[in-house]
């Protein structure tokens, strides 16, 4: 298997760590859910999946992470990139969080309900986990308060946001770098940012699969409901601009999905293409074809520079998590 590698206009890297071109010298590890079944559990909800990882030091070798077929949801990397944190749903519908290094070992169940993100704090460098307890009976996955708790294992649940009233969509909640916002639905289609001290929230649009951006530029995305733009904001002056997320030539303009900012404001993490149309729209189709991609955006993140092909298989590949090795110089 050799990497694929589509560039843009101005795109000047090549050669590096493995071929890896867009991130060519760079460490990065890679983790996402992998259909073994019908190749159309796009949202991960059945018990036919697999958790799937890539190393850029081993780039011939997808590796299965834990043993077997089941259920696994949204699966997290650590800020050092030595964890993965992921949610599994039982045929019941109640989800439990659990804990596993890179090699695949000391894997353990750390919390009730599901993962939304991991934090790591700049002060201390504990890894905190953001999660939701499962709802009681005859409320919805997305209602109820959200809790954090530390990986390490010290210390209980703490809460950090009420939620009274507010649905918090599980897809799409991340921090910034400092932890005092976080991106989010509340809830879908409603795309904005919650201050986690006040815990007031600031609509900026509408869409799904929100981000913010891993430093503290409070850069913030939506995704578009075409499945092919992220609306990009500076809340901080309200500027906006449009990124298309489709142009890879794998990808050639059809939809993508599961668009995910990595621990680098410079690259990110989508699936795609999505060909098969179904209910509307083609992300319900699913599809064998789809597989994982890294985009790496230009300095002034108007658009997408480069491409690279992570994944090749037979199989539907979704909900991926980037970790890219920090520098000296953080997000260059």
């Amino acid at each position: 298997m050799a990497w694929i590698l589509f560039a843009g206009a101005g795109c000047g890297d090549s050669g590096g760590e493995q071929g890896a071109g867009p991130l060519a010298g760079r460490h990065f590890r890679l983790v996402w859910v992998q259909d073994a079944g019908d190749n159309r559990d796009v949202f991960c909800q059945g018990q036919r999946l697999r958790l799937m990882v890539l190393d850029s030091r081993r780039p011939d070798r997808e590796r299965q992470l834990v043993d077997g077929i089941g259920n696994f949801g949204k699966p997290l990397l650590s800020g050092d990139g030595s964890l993965v944190v992921y949610s599994v749903r039982d045929a019941g519908g109640r989800s439990s969080v659990w804990q596993v290094t890179w090699d695949g070992g000391d894997r353990r169940r750390i919390a009730d309900g599901r993962a939304l993100a991991l934090w790591r704090d700049p002060a201390s460098g504990r890894q905190w986990l953001y999660f939701q307890e499962n709802p009681a009976p005859g409320r919805p996955a997305d209602s109820g308060a959200l809790f954090r708790r530390a990986l390490d294992g010290r210390g209980g649940k703490e809460r950090v946001w009420p939620g009274k009233n507010i649905q918090l969509s599980q897809d799409s909640l991340q921090l910034a770098a400092d932890g005092s916002r976080a991106a989010g639905l509340f809830p879908w289609p409603r795309a904005g940012v919650i201050g986690m001290a006040d815990g007031r929230i600031r609509i900026y649009g509408r869409g799904c699969w929100t981000a913010l951006a891993p430093d503290n530029s409070y850069l913030f995305w939506v995704f578009q409901d075409n499945h092919r733009r992220l609306s990009m904001v500076e809340t901080g002056s309200g500027r906006r601009w449009q990124v298309d997320i489709s142009g890879a030539p794998l990808i050639a303009g059809h939809e993508v999905y599961h668009p995910r900012w990595s621990n680098n404001r410079r690259y990110l993490a989508i699936s795609g293409p999505y060909t098969i149309m179904r209910g509307g729209n083609a992300i319900r189709g699913g599809g064998a074809g789809i597989e994982i991609l890294i985009g790496r955006f230009n300095r002034d993140l108007s658009g997408v520079e480069a491409w690279l092909q992570a994944t090749h298989n037979q199989r539907a590949d979704f909900f991926p998590d980037l970790w890219v090795e920090p520098r000296a110089i953080r997000n260059r």
